[in-house]
């Protein structure tokens, strides 16, 4: 029988990648108290079920109440051995405590156990201690079993998203030829009481409805909504894409078309994450480097937001997910966000350095919309390395 040990730790991400990359017949598990009170255990069960991967009936939970104690963490660990010593034993030394991990190094390299490890720098490679030898897994954590790691669970159904990105493709050119406008103003003038009403549920649509569009534009959105001279019947779906929605439309699709050059994964387009009362909608979510990329989009003049408070907002989304590798961008039309000579304000700009956020003017997404076939500019943009 093999058996796989794993160190519970906030980052989940490695000992993921180990069950799956070894399918062990075991697992064996060392919670601390702090891990226990996290549930973290329970979650990374829940997010190994979420791929496929049932141990609920083949796993051994092994308290660690004094994990900054030697004697204390080796007790553990002879506890567990002791179970099955004569099983092949493979050995995550990747989460828990330093302490933790060394302790298990020492225990079980006398054991003649496999010994492994991962770095922040290549997250899908393991290596063998002892005789040095790297092995690379070709799994991709999703999105879903990412956040399931951390007790979140999406609160949109499969079939929902699934419907939401199908009219995302069909409109995607549409959404690509509004981005290379590039205006900050809305695209569809309402009053207050009737967008609420028209985004909620559909409007019967006029050509005066519309704002100052290039007539290939016109065409475009006649041609994509069945319109006729930009007048109409349209439902919600149309009035959020013509009221905002076509940015969040445009950048996904941009991401999903090159999503093999960029070396992302699980591109997906306004889910919702829920943890008991917590809710948070996400634009557009993915995968890169088996860390998670967040995209929040805002179109219009954001004029109820003159001090770009939706990166405190995206900043306080990030945190809940307890992940050192998570990465959030915004994309923004907002002319608020220049000063004077055109330039990204510099208190805006040491904010989003802090977070570690990457912003989108509507002049970048200008460049977007103009160059959209090339891969690498799209790399250079999104940082991805």
């Amino acid at each position: 029988m093999n058996i796989l040990l794993c160190l519970i730790s906030d980052q989940h991400i490695p000992n993921l990648l180990s069950v799956h990359h070894f399918k062990p017949d075991r697992l064996v598990l060392i919670e601390t108290g702090a891990m226990r009170k996290k549930k973290a255990v329970d979650y990374f069960l829940g997010a190994l079920k979420v791929e496929g991967l049932d141990y609920s009936a083949r796993c051994d939970r092994q308290s660690l109440d004094e994990e900054d104690t030697l004697d204390a963490i080796k007790t553990a660990l002879k506890a567990v051995y002791e179970r099955y010593p004569s099983e092949k034993w493979t050995v995550n030394l990747t989460g828990g405590t330093k302490l933790m991990s060394i302790a298990a190094y020492e225990y079980f390299k006398e054991k003649g156990a496999r010994l492994i490890y991962i770095s922040n720098a290549k997250p899908n490679t393991f290596l063998t201690l002892g005789p040095e030898k790297e092995e690379v897994s070709h799994h991709r954590i999703s999105i879903q079993a990412f956040l399931a790691g951390y007790g979140f669970e999406f609160g949109k159904k499969a079939d929902q998203i699934a419907k939401s990105e199908e009219r995302a493709l069909s409109w995607w050119n549409c959404a690509r030829m509004i981005a290379a406008e590039a205006s900050s103003e809305d695209l569809l003038s309402f009053q207050d009481s009737e967008r609420n009403k028209a985004r909620q549920k559909g409007y019967r649509l006029e050509a005066e409805h519309f704002s100052n569009i290039s007539d290939e534009l016109k065409e475009t959105i006649d041609t994509t909504f069945n319109l006729k001279g930009l007048q109409g019947d349209a439902d919600k779906y149309i009035v959020q894409f013509l009221t905002g929605g076509w940015l969040d439309v445009f950048l996904w699709g941009l991401l999903d078309k090159h999503k093999d050059d960029l070396g992302i994964w699980d591109i997906r387009l306004g889910i919702e994450v829920t943890k008991g009362e917590s809710n948070n909608e996400i634009d557009i979510a993915f995968m890169f480097n088996h860390a998670l990329h967040i995209v929040e989009c805002k179109s219009g003049n954001q004029e109820q937001d003159p001090n770009t408070d939706i990166l405190y907002k995206l900043e306080a989304v990030t945190r809940q997910f307890r992940a050192l590798r998570v990465r959030s961008y915004l994309a923004t039309m907002s002319g608020k966000v220049f000063d004077g000579t055109g330039e990204l304000k510099k208190s805006i700009g040491n904010r989003a350095a802090i977070y570690d956020c990457t912003i989108f003017t509507k002049n970048n997404i200008l460049l977007m919309a103009q160059s959209w076939q090339d891969s690498a500019r799209i790399k250079e943009w999104m940082r991805l390395k």
